[in-house]
């Protein structure tokens, strides 16, 4: 009979946790518009509304015709993964590697028909190589 108010505490406890690490993970991965984005200079974080929880997802921001204009992917409030950049007729114009919030590996650049015009490598945010076609 001792036993039962302890299991009761121990079992709202783990409802409680589990209703919270739901609503923390939808938090931490989302979709925004880029603009909507606030970045903390001093830690070097990106963050939406809350300062306490670093913006995981991606981001994007339009052109005036709804067309996506740019599309960025954020992990634990750096930039991580691929940036697009896009043409208002919706072919991609440049896609950039992004590491830590600085630039890392392949760069394209396209023309405006869409082929890679230029190809450059970025190592922790410097350009090591640049090709011109």
């Amino acid at each position: 009979m001792n036993y039962i108010p302890t299991i009761i505490i121990l079992l709202s406890c783990l409802v409680s946790c589990s209703n919270n690490l739901d609503t923390k993970e939808t938090l931490l991965e989302s979709n925004c518009n880029c603009t909507d984005l606030i970045l903390d200079e001093l830690y070097n974080h990106f963050f939406l509304d809350d300062r306490t929880l670093p913006f995981t997802g991606t981001c994007y921001e339009y052109f005036k015709n709804g067309n996506i204009s740019i599309s960025k992917k954020f992990k634990e409030g750096k930039m991580e993964g691929e940036m697009i950049r896009y043409n208002t007729n919706g072919t991609i114009k440049s896609i950039m590697n992004f590491q830590q919030n600085k630039i890392n590996g392949k760069a394209i650049i396209n023309d405006s028909y869409g082929n890679d015009s230029i190809i450059q490598h970025y190592k922790k945010g410097k350009q090591v190589i640049n090709n011109v076609n």
